[in-house]
């Protein structure tokens, strides 16, 4: 249940830095638009693996969802 709970956590920063990534993409430098929002894809596709492999922790732990116990 640790490893989910710190899996958890990584999906909280990554997602800050995927909407910051975002934002740099729109309203940045336009020399670094397309490498940053290739960036920000590149976040989400991480995110989505983040989130499978939460679910697999939970799923091994016999529970259906973090708790801060």
């Amino acid at each position: 249940m640790q490893t989910a709970r710190h899996t958890v956590d990584a999906l909280h920063y990554v997602e800050r830095l995927r909407r910051t990534t975002a934002i740099l993409a729109a309203q940045g430098n336009p020399a670094a638009r397309y490498q940053l929002a290739d960036a920000a894809l590149d976040l989400r596709s991480a995110l989505d693996r983040l989130h499978e492999a939460r679910d697999e922790l939970l799923k091994a732990a016999g529970a259906d969802r973090v708790t801060d116990v």
